[in-house]
């Protein structure tokens, strides 16, 4: 599969491209998403009533895509079960999402079982960095909504934003109850939480190392403790249906042994689809990097749809963030570890010329200053982009570092991506042997013209042509006619050889929704009705967020436990009656 990945050439040419702006103050994201979850015959779905559809009152008329035009779903598999256990709440997946619902459900009095099929818990949390928090107790005192200075004004433009396409209520309910989460997860469970400092509300996670070992021991001594279970290396593989209800699933242990689970309520918290490369191209058109987990490949939403549970109009949504050069992996083992980054530095680089793969320039290449903006207009034209350097720049970058380019700071790259031990002021040495290195592997391209360069790359060579001696006027006039990019990003590139285009990809973190969840998160119906005993938690149950996909920086980890939090004690509630 990996190498579908690496050689898809389609665009995100189904997804509309938002406005970021308002999205920006909330707060670095990863994995997860709002779904809080409710009794059955709550009443209420979000932005209508129960019914739905028709203004006389009659029945509502699916929206959604069909699912015989969405390509790669996994099949359900329908095996033999040797064995029967029972409990209250059967929790599909062990991502934090998953994880939070065990054992908030278990602190209010069911026997849970939570089945994983990998053997860690944790999932794409135990990967991802920063979170959102909205009035936590442990906020700076002088910040406690976390550089949100009016939460309601900040959801009217999330809302509007999104092109009023979402749930407005699953959003404030997502934002006011974030800190109450996260607090709820330092005090019962000892999480480590610290503030980043930067003035925009985000609260580190504590060290990956010890993230899958939190998760064993909480969740084991919640779900024992009540007579429960916790099975890894477990796969749901059906969920059992009692008329219209769902009481169970049908799941294989790694011998593939059949075991069903008969569960008063069942929540699907599987991580999305992002490892499933067919699947995100039929749904989103996307073909670029999957920077998620590779086990991730959507049969939570096989399960759910083939329950009964409404495939929202806005599926497709993805959550991309990093801009990554496809030369790294091929540079790692040859360079130190900042050579070896030089090429990834460059996407991050406001005065460096960006263009698609034909060679046209596609936008104000200071987006590359904000992760959002930068993953999603390059994803707009396309999976990979060039960036292109000129030998007066590398020239620059060889004797100044970044400096000598005007960059003052490091990248804006993710801590995990930097290379230790470097200023800006830190020469560029090697530059060259790195970029011809990545033009060996096929990783950027060399030419001594602005044709060659294009004629090597593959780009339109009258295109790219024109798009470069364009280029060259806007940074002599310190005017970009084009885009109206700042002046002092407008850097001088000189006019001898060689150029290189150096090739950068869109990171996809994860995917975002495919399972429609009402204003108290259970699945809906298509007609605007919950799928009894049915409940869902994380990414999936995320599309009533955000309008055609993912801009939140912070939301995704603010859901990941908040979802879990508030679906556990909607699920013991259910059972309770």
């Amino acid at each position: 599969m990996e190498d579908k990945w690496d050689k898809a050439q389609q665009g995100v040419s189904r997804r509309t491209f938002l406005r970021v702006a308002a999205a920006g103050a909330v707060g670095a994201a990863a994995a997860g998403a709002l779904s809080a979850c409710s009794p059955a015959g709550g009443g209420s779905t979000g932005g209508g009533t129960t019914g739905g559809g028709s203004a006389g009152g009659g029945t509502a008329t699916p929206s959604g895509p069909s699912k015989e035009l969405i390509k790669g779903l996994p099949a359900i598999e329908q095996i033999k079960a040797e064995e029967t256990l029972d409990c209250d709440v059967l929790v599909i997946g062990g991502g934090a999402s998953g994880c939070c619902t065990a054992l908030r459900a278990a602190e209010e009095g069911a026997k849970v079982i939570l089945v994983e099929k990998m053997s860690v818990l944790g999932g794409c949390y135990n990967l991802s960095w920063a979170s959102c928090t909205v009035n936590s107790k442990y906020a700076p005192k002088d910040d406690p909504t976390f550089g949100i200075a009016d939460p309601d004004a900040h959801i009217a433009d999330w809302v509007a934003d999104s092109h009023w396409r979402v749930d407005a209520a699953a959003i404030r309910q997502l934002l006011m109850s974030s800190g109450e989460a996260y607090d709820w997860l330092v005090d019962n469970y000892g999480l480590q939480l610290i503030p980043l400092g930067w003035g925009n509300g985000f609260m580190m996670l504590p060290d990956y190392a010890g993230r899958p070992g939190f998760w064993l021991e909480h969740v084991t001594a919640a779900t024992e403790g009540k007579g429960g279970k916790l099975l890894l290396e477990h796969t749901a593989k059906s969920l059992v249906k009692t008329g219209d209800a769902v009481t169970g699933a049908i799941v294989a242990d790694s011998k593939g042994k059949g075991i069903q689970i008969n569960a008063k309520a069942v929540s699907i918290a599987t991580g999305g689809y992002g490892g499933n490369y067919d699947l995100v191209l039929s749904a989103s058109g996307f073909g670029g990097v999957n920077g998620g987990l590779t086990q991730n490949v959507g049969e939570g939403l096989a399960m759910a749809w083939d329950a009964g549970a409404w495939i929202p109009d806005n599926f497709g949504g993805l959550m991309l963030h990093q801009t990554l050069a496809r030369a790294t992996n091929d540079l790692m083992p040859v360079f130190d570890p900042l050579p070896a980054k030089y090429p990834m530095m460059v996407g991050y680089l406001p005065m460096l010329l960006n263009v698609g793969a034909k060679g046209t320039r596609f936008r104000d290449e200071s987006l590359v200053l904000a992760a959002v903006p930068a993953a999603y207009s390059g994803a707009y034209q396309g999976p990979f982009h060039y960036v292109i350097l000129s030998k007066k720049i590398i020239d620059a970058l060889e004797a100044g570092g970044l400096a000598g380019i005007g960059q003052m700071a490091q990248p804006g790259m993710p801590p995990e991506f930097q290379p230790p031990d470097y200023t800006p002021e830190t020469p560029w040495a090697g530059v060259y042997d790195v970029l011809d290195k990545a033009v060996e592997v096929g990783a950027a391209f060399k030419g001594e013209t602005p044709e060659e360069l294009a004629a090597n790359a593959g780009m339109d060579v009258g295109i790219f042509s024109e798009t470069y001696a364009n280029y060259l006027k806007f940074t002599a006039e310190k005017k970009d006619a084009q885009f109206n990019k700042a002046a002092e990003f407008l850097l001088d590139y000189g006019q001898d050889g060689p150029l290189y285009a150096i090739t950068t990809e869109q990171n996809n973190l994860c995917t975002w929704g495919g399972i429609q969840t009402s204003v108290k998160y259970e699945p809906l119906k298509d007609d605007r009705t919950p799928v009894p005993g049915l409940y869902a938690a994380g990414v999936e149950a995320a599309s009533n967020l955000f309008n055609d996909t993912y801009v939140g920086d912070g939301i995704g980890l603010a859901n990941t436990v908040t979802s879990g939090y508030l679906c556990g004690k909607a699920m013991a509630d259910y059972v309770k009656g």
